[in-house]
């Protein structure tokens, strides 16, 4: 029995895992597509891609998807996807 338990939590923690690298992925995908479009705006209005304000842009970014995919894992772990589900 104790076996069993242990088979179900791994399964949970690797359900977790996975839905926090998908977060992961698709916050940088948004990132990526943001930050085209600020580059732009930047390069047209400074011609300076290279601009800390830029950089700093990059940085905030990518830290917001890394917390989105960390809270994604916690709650995943939390609560289970069929528990939320209506019936």
């Amino acid at each position: 029995m104790g076996e069993h338990e242990a088979v179900a939590s791994n399964a949970k923690f690797l359900d977790a895992l996975d839905r926090a690298w998908r977060t992961l992925w698709q916050g940088f995908i948004l990132d990526g597509l943001t930050l085209a479009g600020a580059g732009m705006l930047i390069l047209l209005d400074q011609g300076d891609i290279a601009s800390p304000t830029l950089w700093g842009a990059v940085g905030l970014l990518f830290a917001k998807s890394l917390a989105m995919s960390f809270a994604s894992f916690l709650a995943r772990l939390k609560v289970d996807p069929k528990s939320t589900i209506a019936k």
